[in-house]
């Protein structure tokens, strides 16, 4: 499996380098009032607005500095019955893309049951990292945006 790690509040994470789109620079955000608190607002890309979640606020470590490393991950989010949409993810800094074979992948403990928002664990040369499960990234009420900005 091949993944792109980056780091919030100093912890490395990962995502499956499958689903990432692009790694853009940090862009000024439209905010939408009464949205979730890790809804950070949306951008248009490439003809479509795409909503973007700040890592920090959704791993519990508060928003993401703004830093000249600071990035936004696209990735693909399936929606079902809508197809795919784009999300971005900040983090304040992406660091490399790994390729790591299955047996690295342990599946989550079960205390990572607070935090729906952690997949696998992956043992590299660099510790053990978490995935993002993009799939549960998204609570109700951030599906809903997502599906009125799919195509």
């Amino acid at each position: 499996m091949l993944l792109l790690v980056f780091r919030v509040a100093g912890d490395a994470y990962a995502v499956e380098a499958a689903r990432v789109v692009e790694v853009v620079p940090r862009i000024e955000l439209r905010s939408l009032p009464h949205a979730p608190e890790a809804l950070a607002g949306l951008f248009r890309y490439r003809g479509r607005m795409v909503p973007v979640i700040d890592l920090g606020i959704l791993l519990g470590n508060g928003p993401c500095r703004c830093l000249l490393s600071t990035r936004i991950i696209l990735v693909d989010e399936p929606l079902p019955a809508h197809g795919v949409a784009q999300v971005g993810l900040i983090a304040e800094r992406v660091s490399d893309v790994y390729r790591v074979d299955d047996d690295r992948i342990i599946a989550p403990p079960p205390l990572l049951g607070q935090n729906p928002y952690l997949g696998s664990i992956v043992s590299t040369d660099l510790g053990l990292i978490p995935l993002i499960a993009i799939e549960r990234v998204f609570a109700e009420p951030l599906r809903g945006i997502l599906a009125e900005a799919a195509p």
